[in-house]
């Protein structure tokens, strides 16, 4: 069976409040779903979050150095409709660039 997970994204700061209320409400319309909650995280701390889906956190991180100054936010997820936000650690995790090795000349046969 699958898990379902919600999602949750916090800001940082207010330009990046403003650019995900702007986002939520362009995508949803002007929803009663799309208002900032207050939870508690796994080490009981208290977080301000706006209740999103995965494809909404993937396409705020795409975009996220697309404006005129960085979206700065934490995601969380929780199993399930209940229990603490867990932070998101592959959220954190910067990809890592392939290195390639110079390429060295193939050696003449005679």
């Amino acid at each position: 069976m699958k898990k379902a997970y919600e999602w949750y994204l916090e800001p940082l700061d207010s330009f990046t409040n403003d650019v995900i209320a702007r986002r939520l409400i362009t995508r949803n319309g002007d929803s009663e779903d799309d208002r900032a909650l207050r939870m508690i995280d796994t080490e009981s701390k208290v977080h301000s979050v706006w209740a999103v889906d995965h494809p909404f956190v993937a396409q705020i991180q795409k975009s996220k150095r697309s404006f005129s100054q960085p979206l700065r936010f934490n995601v969380f997820n929780r199993r399930g409709s209940y229990g603490p936000l867990r932070l998101w650690q592959l959220a954190l995790k910067k990809k890592k660039s392939a290195l390639k090795a110079p390429r060295r000349p193939l050696p003449v046969r005679r």
